[in-house]
């Protein structure tokens, strides 16, 4: 008797926060960043990734937004990690996290 033991699994690794406004409700806050990856598994052991997915989650409506792949690279100069968050909480800093950033002049 033989048995074939294939399937996925799940991971998810956080990967940071951003301050950002929710397209849902509009509110202004930090944004859970996470990242989902399925990995195709064969008798146990996982083989090869076959999907991977960005989220943000909105902490005021709890709606979770994929991330577009023409942002990932803008968004990910922008997370802070758990420590950064951390510091800034401890100096009193969040506000100035969560600000509204200001808008860029052009160089002409």
């Amino acid at each position: 008797m033989f048995f074939f033991l294939a399937g996925s699994r799940d991971y998810k690794d956080r990967l940071g926060y951003v301050a950002t406004t929710c397209p849902e409700c509009g509110m202004r806050g930090l944004f859970t960043v996470e990242q989902e990856r399925k990995k195709f598994t064969l008798y146990l052991v996982p083989t090869f990734e076959y999907s991977k997915k960005q989220y943000m989650s909105c902490p005021y409506c709890l709606e979770d937004f994929e991330v577009a792949e023409e942002i990932k690279d803008e968004l990910a100069s922008r997370l802070i990690s758990q420590e950064q968050l951390t510091r800034a909480i401890r100096n009193g800093k969040l506000d100035k996290l969560l600000a509204r950033p200001k808008p860029r002049r052009k160089k002409t």
